[in-house]
């Protein structure tokens, strides 16, 4: 894998609302990063920028037992995606703080020689109520992907 880098985010969101409908949301976006293995870990990392303007750093650690994913911006978050666990993560925006529960129900982590694939299913709650069931595909590779 070369240090720049090309990062799909593929992304799907159905929210629960309180009265029992759903609402689903879809992103993709590509970014241009930068990958590097250190202590045996590896590490992608690059900025966001959504239309609104608002710019974030973003960095995944893939793990042996699963994904970290840090956001750096208006908005700051950690969430911990591993496999079959719930881990609490804090959300912070300019408005307060807010803690999650994901539930991982599934992480995969894929190794090509010059792509990675991470595919990630969970949940989210906020008070122990459910609010979203998701999914995330993060491809990344050396080559620009084909648009």
């Amino acid at each position: 894998m070369t240090e720049k880098v090309y990062v799909t985010v593929k992304g799907l969101h159905v929210g629960m609302a309180a009265d029992g409908s759903q609402d689903e949301d879809k992103i993709e976006v590509i970014n241009v990063g930068v990958y590097k293995c250190v202590a045996g870990k590896e590490y992608i990392k690059y900025d966001e920028v959504y239309d609104d303007g608002d710019k974030f750093k973003t960095i995944i650690k893939l793990m042996d037992n699963g994904v970290e994913l840090t956001k750096k911006g208006t908005v700051t978050t950690h969430m911990s995606f591993i496999e079959g666990e719930k881990t609490r993560n804090l959300y912070e925006t300019p408005y307060g703080s807010v803690y999650m529960g994901i539930y991982s129900q599934n992480v995969d982590i894929v190794h090509e020689e010059n792509k990675i694939l991470i595919v990630i299913d969970y949940s989210i709650e906020v008070n122990y109520q459910l609010v979203s069931e998701s999914r995330v595909e993060i491809c990344v590779q050396s080559e620009a992907p084909e648009l």
